[in-house]
């Protein structure tokens, strides 16, 4: 079984607004999250590839389904500013 990328975020005070959007990078392939009806959805290359949530806490948790056989690893991708509408 490969091994399966997570990326958790620091805990918030609220959670972002509507419209907020953060690149991430899975390897060679980018997947945008947006906040959307006050929840986050996933766009990218492979619908269903990666999914994220926020816990109790407002930590933001987003990870890769069925691994990653190359040992990408999931990161902000350089073009994401601090917060992208």
């Amino acid at each position: 079984m490969a091994p399966i990328p997570v990326l958790k975020g620091a805990a918030l005070t609220q959670k972002p607004a509507e419209g907020d959007s953060v690149t991430l990078r899975l390897g060679q392939q980018e997947f945008i999250l947006r906040m959307t009806d006050g929840e986050i959805h996933v766009t990218g290359p492979e619908a269903g590839r990666l999914s994220a949530s926020f816990n109790e806490n407002l930590e933001l948790t987003v990870s890769a389904h069925d691994g990653s056989e190359m040992g990408t690893f999931l990161q902000v991708a350089e073009t994401t500013s601090a917060a992208v509408r």
